[in-house]
């Protein structure tokens, strides 16, 4: 009965999202599009909306706009038959099947990566009260810390098909990742005919090879005699080697052929002797898919792809007036994306800016300004309380011993620096392809000389940087100089380019075998909690809090990050009264009071706090969770049973006598 639902559901999403099409395309003549700037569009204005009048429910929406997206199909059936539609639709639907069936193998949302703190930017939109929402890791403070457009856009979803929020971050995970593969289509279909070019562009896309991947099948061979549990795990950790090579993998490769191009790090060359080789990952568009994050990067290949896409249309003259002005507002919808890479998306179309007065065919500077402003005005309302409770950073300059080693950025990078060459040399669209090269190269080398200071220091001086922006560059430059070499009329350079998008598409050997060999023990359970639930008792206390009215949880603190803590409060959507201290310290500016308060919650579990009572009732907390991790100390239970029985009644789920688990509720609602 559940995959019914399923399938129903996302038919139900992409009837929708056809109708949509269609109302986007009176404006948009390009379907591919006018699938995403019909979604940003939507979910931009409820977003401004939102910020002045919480719309709550929404489940009474997805009826209405599914009946207007059946008329709008059937009223222009004749025309779709003839008009490329459904050959469209096709492609972007067997995208979103691909990506979908990782989410489907993979649903789990566990403490690895960034899988809890998206569940958590999530759960703090799905309440639909006005926004800025109520912080779910930290109330009663808003959450107004963190460029979340895509998360609120996910939830907006999930408000809409009544769908519970684990399920929501797997469908739209699938969706935002579908949607910048459709625009990659959409630009590589401007310059090249042969269906089967595109293709492979497209799978090196979408297999997240990197210049390493190629390199790996000798630098780090997998073993003999593997069984399978084995293979999956050497399969999984080369994969992750081909983005996180530099200062981290490459310190642990035994292969001889890679001792020789990639040598260690020699500890007497030390410069100090705290100094450690830095990690600087490159996380590129296709890892993210194996990654399973729906974290702001996603959002950013999506702005990516999307601005190339606008680009092809302007200059190939697919699309009117309305691409430049499109165009522009990709900048102020990036700012409430991923604002990592609002720098290089606006040197980007500063770029472009450059090349329509190369041709003298200035730009429509008024289009630019009106979609500029109209999009500034849409996220204003997000952006007058964001900047005031940030982190603040700076941009600073790599020093001399921080710089990448040369062996490793061109073991990385070289399939890029390639591209680069063969675009300058290009005849074929000679300056848009020199403008491209020239772009995405000036990137890289920015890159490599200042980096954004975070609060990382040490090792991950640059990692954040890296992360954010080499995946961003090498996205960018794979499909716009990938796409202009295939298409040159220059034998060479047409052979040379493929031969590289082909070496890079090498990554869906060890991504498929991967995706075979892998448990799959939580297949199909989309909510995502499936690894924590498969246990009677815990899955009791989960359905339980759903099903419970609104209220502050509290559950124990086990560490800084990375742990357990709130999962019972996120899957069942509601706040819990305190998050990661970690997170919330590299997030929020002038926070004194997380870790007094992480130590008041740990005193607590341990039956030692004072006041107990009096503690949780001025906290508002209503309920109060007792986890198996929770059973260390037999006593401690008793201690805390004796400090607030008289305020919270014990709803027991599992008891032994000396272990329990289960939730203390308020007797009396909390505000």
């Amino acid at each position: 009965m559940y995959f019914i639902y399923l399938t129903l559901t996302l038919a139900l999403l992409m009837l929708n999202l056809a109708g949509l099409t269609l109302l986007t395309r009176r404006f948009v003549p390009s379907l591919a599009l006018a699938r995403a700037v019909g979604i940003i569009g939507f979910c931009l204005l409820m977003f401004f909306i939102e910020h002045f009048i919480g719309l709550g429910r929404l489940n009474w929406v997805w009826p209405i706009t599914t009946l207007l997206s059946a008329y709008l199909l059937l009223q222009q059936r004749a025309e779709l038959r003839v008009g490329g539609f459904w050959k469209t639709e096709l492609i972007f639907y067997g995208l979103f099947i691909y990506i979908f069936a990782w989410r489907f193998c993979f649903p789990s949302i566990y403490p690895s990566s960034e899988h809890v703190t998206d569940l958590y930017f999530i759960a703090n939109y799905f309440d639909g009260t006005t926004l800025p929402p109520l912080d779910h890791w930290y109330p009663p403070h808003r959450f107004n810390i963190y460029y979340a457009f895509q998360h609120y856009a996910a939830a907006l979803m999930g408000r809409i098909f009544a769908l519970d929020p684990g399920t929501t971050y797997n469908i739209a995970f699938a969706l935002i990742l579908a949607l910048p593969a459709a625009l990659a289509w959409e630009f590589t279909g401007h310059y090249l005919k042969a269906i089967w070019i595109r293709a492979v562009l497209l799978v090196a896309l979408v297999s997240g090879g990197t210049g390493m991947t190629p390199l790996l099948f000798f630098v780090q061979p997998l073993a003999p005699n593997l069984n399978t549990h084995q293979l999956a795990g050497a399969l999984s950790e080369r994969i992750v080697t081909g983005q996180r090579f530099i200062g981290l993998m490459d310190q642990r490769t035994t292969a001889p052929i890679g001792l020789a191009l990639f040598p260690r790090f020699n500890p007497a060359d030390k410069p100090n002797p705290s100094f450690e080789p830095l990690e600087l990952p490159e996380e590129t568009y296709g890892y993210q898919i194996f990654l399973g994050d729906y974290h702001p990067p996603s959002g950013g290949f999506f702005l990516l792809l999307l601005a190339l896409a606008l680009i092809a249309a302007i200059e190939n003259q697919r699309i009117g007036r309305i691409g430049q002005p499109l165009l522009a507002a990709t900048l102020p919808v990036l700012m409430v994306t991923n604002t990592w890479v609002l720098p290089l998306q606006g040197i980007l179309i500063g770029a472009w800016l450059a090349y329509r007065y190369w041709q003298k065919n200035p730009p429509d500077w008024i289009g630019l300004v009106a979609g500029g402003s109209v999009a500034l005005v849409l996220v204003y309302p997000f952006l007058s309380g964001f900047v005031t409770n940030v982190q603040t950073t700076s941009i600073r300059f790599v020093t001399m011993i921080n710089h990448t080693p040369l062996s490793r950025f061109i073991g990385m990078h070289w399939p890029l620096l390639l591209l680069v060459l063969f675009g300058l040399l290009n005849p074929q669209q000679r300056r848009f392809s020199i403008s491209l090269a020239i772009v995405f190269a000036a990137l890289l080398l920015i890159s490599e000389f200042v980096y954004v200071d975070d609060p990382s220091g040490g090792k991950y001086e640059r990692t954040n940087t890296t992360m954010k922006w080499w995946g961003w560059i090498w996205t960018g430059g794979l499909i716009s100089l990938g796409t202009l070499g295939s298409s040159s009329r220059v034998r060479w350079i047409r052979w040379g380019t493929i031969a590289i998008v082909l070496l890079i598409s090498t990554a869906v050997l060890d991504l498929s075998r991967y995706f075979v060999l892998m448990d799959k023990n939580d297949m199909g359970y989309l909510a995502g909690h499936h690894w924590l639930t498969q246990d009677p008792t815990q899955a009791a206390l989960v359905n339980f809090l759903q099903t419970e009215p609104n209220g502050i949880v509290l559950e124990n603190q086990y560490g800084d990050s990375y742990d357990n803590t709130t999962l019972y409060a996120l899957f069942s959507g509601k706040p819990a009264l305190m998050g990661w201290p970690a997170h919330l310290i590299t997030w929020r500016r002038n926070v004194i009071d997380v870790y007094p308060m992480k130590e008041r919650i740990q005193t607590f579990y341990a039956g030692n706090l004072a006041d107990s009572l009096a503690w949780l009732q001025a906290n508002h907390v209503r309920y109060i969770v007792w986890s198996p991790d929770d059973n260390k100390d037999p006593q401690a239970f008793v201690r805390v049973q004796q400090q607030i029985s008289n305020g919270y009644h014990w709803q027991v789920f599992y008891d032994t006598g000396t272990y329990r688990v289960g939730v203390w509720i308020a007797n009396q609602p909390t505000s």
